[in-house]
Formats: structure tokens, sequence, C-alpha cells
């Protein structure tokens, strides 16, 4: 494995699409959005050229629901909560090169545009269908959109909300919905035929070697096959509603978001040209960048059939290259969910809760929900982020600057650094896509703590060298403040381990106070209350 990349090797980052109906919260933190920018500090690290863009989906049926429960216009809210967003995203240094808010004036014409584009890619292709299948209305004659209709999944049998199933991951037709009931007691619902658009997967088990080729793993494989087994091989791309984006002006038929992600993720493509000077389109047909999709185990679906069928089977078009997916994150044994009011806001984590974002990263890191779903209890996140982050890491760190800053100019000694590159290269080979696990890395930090030579050592500077590149991708300031603290220049860098450097003190240690359990209960009391 080649552990110094090269600007040409470009990647292009691009999460899940946050719905605006709340701000970010815990259970997003843990999931793609660390993730993001942890590979995007590691892969910069090594000298490649990383771009993250993103934006959220404020055609989301969870939008007019929110709006519905606080009596506001969906507009507002999927306005508000965008910069909400963007904040959150700053507050917990998640670095982006660009996020938009599709439906502002900037940028709506070209966010419609790459869902009409779909459309008639998919006619010229040979693939686009208009079927009329039973969908629900409710009383006031509004199509039961998304979150509007509840019931059972038609596969598994649990409860659902909308039309694909967080437990199992499946995505059916509103029609298999059993047992179907209106969101809020007391409306009626209704199926009538609706005509709408569809694309036909023509070719379901070429889309399922594609995904083993880049290293899919069994279990996320099988509920693409599991959906293809049941027969669903059309992806839809319109509904009736009275919130989104209309085909012409007047019509009740909406552009289906969760159906047409790939084009949104064509006009992130453009907006990835625009931010790096390239030439050529991202999701063209044998471009030379890698192109990375992050998501939660519920939208698996969504992104590995729904986008990659529509990127695969467009002539001109592709896919992604890669996936990164993360399973739930629960919070004191419940799911955590915005609509149901169980969660820790990001904002409050680090307003009213007074948490450091390394401290949060690197806790949310520990328990990450990769293998299998984490329940998180407060108890014990305060136990990493006081015990294990202040307590061990953040001592270690401080320590070692503390007696390195009056050293000479040095460098690692021969040791250190064969060592660490042994060390480094598992890291390089943890972070390829499909097998990337965030607590593998803090397993690794701690790792090479426990192994720290005594002070006065030679090999002192090297080992904290070296840790300032292992730590920076998780809690970012401090990996910077070591790295600086060394004399090394800009960010943590592997071309520039090996140099000498002459030991400062790069400022006061980005060290925070301990958090407090009673804070963290207190936020999750308050997101309850609405």
């Amino acid at each position: 494995m080649t552990l110094q990349l090269r600007s040409a090797d470009r990647f292009l980052l691009i999460s899940a699409k946050p719905a605006p109906n709340g701000g970010l919260h815990l259970g997003h933190l843990a999931g793609p959005y660390l993730r993001q920018d942890m590979l995007r500090r590691h892969y910069l690290s090594r000298g490649a050229s990383v771009a993250v863009v993103g934006g959220t989906d404020p055609v989301d049926s969870f939008i007019s629901l929110r709006a519905t429960q606080d009596d506001r216009d969906p507009d507002q809210v999927a306005h508000g909560y965008f910069e909400q967003i963007r904040a959150d995203f700053a507050a917990h240094d998640v670095e982006l090169d660009a996020f938009i808010d599709p439906l502002s004036p900037t940028w709506r014409d070209r966010y419609v545009a790459s869902f009409a584009e779909v459309l008639e890619r998919a006619k010229a292709n040979g693939r686009l269908r208009l079927e009329t299948v039973p969908f629900p209305f409710r009383d006031n004659g509004s199509g039961a959109s998304g979150a509007w209709v509840c019931g059972t999944c038609p596969d598994c049998g649990s409860g659902v909300s909308g039309y694909f199933c967080e437990d199992c991951g499946a995505h059916f037709d509103p029609a298999e919905i059993g047992a179907p009931v209106p969101r809020f007691p007391g409306q009626g619902l209704t199926f009538r035929p609706e005509s709408d658009f569809f694309f036909h997967i023509a070719e379901p088990a070429a889309r399922l070697a594609s995904l083993a080729r880049v290293g899919v793993p069994d279990d996320l494989r099988e509920v693409v096959a599991r959906q293809f087994r049941a027969g669903r091989d059309l992806v839809r791309l319109s509904e009736p509603s009275d919130w989104g984006i209309p085909l012409e002006p007047g019509s009740r038929r909406r552009y289906f978001g969760h159906g047409l992600l790939y084009g949104y993720c064509r006009l992130l493509g453009d907006l990835y040209r625009e931010v790096t000077g390239e030439a050529g389109h991202p999701f063209d047909d044998g471009s030379p960048v890698t192109t990375v999709n992050l998501f939660g185990i519920d939208n698996t679906v969504s992104h590995m059939v729904n986008i990659q069928a529509i990127g695969e089977e467009v002539e001109g078009w592709k896919g992604f290259d890669g996936f990164v997916v993360n399973r739930f994150l629960r919070l004191e044994g419940r799911k955590i969910s915005t609509s149901a009011r169980h969660l820790v806001h990001a904002a409050d984590l680090t307003g009213r809760c007074g948490l450091h974002s390394d401290g949060i990263r690197f806790a949310l890191a520990a328990s990450s929900p990769t293998r299998a779903e984490v329940d998180l209890h407060v108890d014990e996140f305060v136990r990493v982020y006081n015990e294990i982050f202040l307590g061990t890491v953040c001592r270690a760190v401080v320590d070692a600057v503390a007696e390195l800053r009056d050293a000479p100019a040095t460098a690692p000694t021969t040791a250190v650094a064969a060592r660490f590159e042994e060390v480094f290269a598992r890291v390089c080979d943890g972070h390829r896509f499909p097998v990337y696990d965030p607590a593998e890395q803090v397993a690794t930090v701690l790792s090479w703590l426990a192994a720290s030579p005594p002070a006065g050592d030679p090999d002192r500077y090297g080992r904290l060298k070296a840790l300032s590149l292992l730590l920076y991708p998780i809690a970012p300031r401090l990996g910077r403040w070591a790295w600086r603290s060394l004399g090394a220049e800009g960010e943590p860098a592997y071309a520039a381990y090996a140099g000498s450097t002459v030991p400062r003190p790069d400022g006061p240690a980005p060290v925070p106070p301990p958090a407090d359990p009673a804070r963290l209960r207190e936020a999750i009391s308050a997101a309850a209350a609405g």
C-alpha cells in the first residue's frame, strides 16, 4: 500500500443529505458526518486532494410534518434549519468545501433541473415508466406521502413511518404498507389509483455484482438482494403531494426526492467542479475522481439501489465508487429521533452542556456504530470523555509538549520512525472505505500511547509527532496543537513526519473542563419538552 498519496489522487466525499426538520443531533454526528470528516483529514494528511460537498434534503416529507407541528410554513422550516445544520457542522469541526440549501434562490433552478435531467435521460435510455398504482390520500385530498402515513413493514412487520423500514432496510410501494393509518388520529386515509413516473432497473444482478466489486459487505448486499427478490425493480421518481417541487406548474405530481438522489448528486458533482476547478464531472463514466457515499444503514436501498441503478444504467453516467455505512446509535435504550424528540441536539452539546468538539468527537468515535447498533448511555459517554480523552490522551499530549518545549532541533529516531511506519500502514489499510471503523482509529491512538517511553527518552519527540498525526482526524484541535508545538508547520502531514523541527508550544493547550452528566441529561429532557 502507498502511504504517501499525490494531489492527483482525487476524492469526493458526499454524505446523506440531512432533512432540515431540525438541527443535527448526536446520532447524525456519530453516523456519517464524523466519519466524513475523519476520512477527509486522514486522506489530506497523506497528500491526496479531497473535497467534501453536500446540502440539505429540503423536499423530505418530514419538513412538511415539522411545519404542521410548529404551525409554520415548510419553506421557513427548511431554510431556518439549513442555517442551524451549517452552524452545527462548524461547532463540531466538521469541515465542508461547500454546503447548499437547494431551495434557496441561488440553487433552486439548478436543483429542479437536476431532477428533470434524470427523467429525460431515463426516458432516452428506455428506463422511464409511467405506472398507475394505489396511493394513499388524506381527507383533505392531499397525498399522504412519506411521514404522513404509518403502518407496518411488509417484509419484517416492524412499525414504519412512510414507505421504508429502518429495521430491515426495505423500500416498498405505499400500497404494500401493512395496516396503514394516517400520521395523526382522527384523520381518514383512502387509497386511489395514481399515475407516477418510475425508473425501471433492467439488470438487478449486475447491480449486485457491482456492489460486490467495490467491497460492499455481505449483509448490506443482502438488503439489496432482498429488495430485488421481492420484485422491487422500480425506483419511484414522482408522487402526489402538497409539498415539494411540482413537475409542471400547478401539478400535484411532485418530484420524489429519495428516488432522485442521483440527480442531486450530479448537482453536487457540478459544485465539486466549481470548488476544485476540475474539468470533468465526477459522476461521468471514466472519471478519475473516486466518489464515496456515506450514510446510515436505513438508507441502504436509497443509496445502493436508487442512486447506483440510475448512475450505472444510464449511458455516460456512473454511480459511487465506494460506500461507508453506519448502523444506528441509540440513546439510553431508545432510538434517537428528531420527530419523536428523543435526542441531544448537536448545538446543546457545545452550548448547554459546555462540551469541547474534540472530546465529543473522540467519545463518539470510540463508540462508533459501525458493525452493530450501539446503545449509548450518558454515564459511559462522560466516562470516555473525562477519563480516557481528558485523563489519558490530553494529559499525555500536554505533558510531552511541556517536556520538549526547550529542546533543540529534533527529528524522529530511526527506531520510532520504523515503528510508526508499521502502525501507519495498518491505519491506512483501515481507511479503505468498505472496512472503515472510527473505533479502530481510537484504539490505535490508545495503543500508541500505552507504549510511550519515559520522560527524557530520545524517542519522546518522534512518538508525540506520530501521535499528533494519528490523533488529528479524531480530535483535530489537539492533534494540530501538538504538531505545531513541535515546531511543524500547517496541518499534520505524513510527508513532514521525518523532518527535523524546533519544538515551541503553540499557545495554550486546547484542553476543556470535564463533562457533567447532569447537564447532558438536562439536554435530553429539554429536547423531549420541545
